[in-house]
């Protein structure tokens, strides 16, 4: 049988006592209830370390938003493999588009 998972991604919400808020209560609740469901968060990168970090040995996991496919370049804006590992993460949702045309980037003709 397959494992169950649950979660949710923050998009572009709680600033750094907000997540950090969110981080603590979900680990209370996730230690006193021990789902048997997989259970992940994929905060905005601006607090990944630090919800990472109060996250650690429990069985939540913590994912990025999105990866560039390069462990270093010029590349401004994006994120490569080896930092998001830097920070703790464990999974990365990739081919996300939201439904508005905010999230469309511009493109040279």
């Amino acid at each position: 049988m397959h494992k169950v998972w649950i979660g949710a991604g923050w998009k572009m919400n709680h600033t750094l006592r907000e997540a950090e808020a969110y981080a603590v209560a979900l680990r209370q609740f996730i230690e006193s209830s021990q789902p048997s469901m997989g259970v992940f968060v994929v905060p905005p990168y601006t607090v990944l370390h630090r919800v990472s970090s109060l996250l650690k040995e429990t069985p939540i996991m913590v994912g990025a938003q999105n990866m560039h496919w390069e462990e270093r370049g010029a590349h401004t804006g994006e994120i490569s493999p080896l930092m998001l590992k830097d920070c703790g993460v464990t999974l990365v949702e990739l081919g996300i588009v939201n439904g508005d045309s905010t999230s469309v980037k511009p493109t040279r003709q």
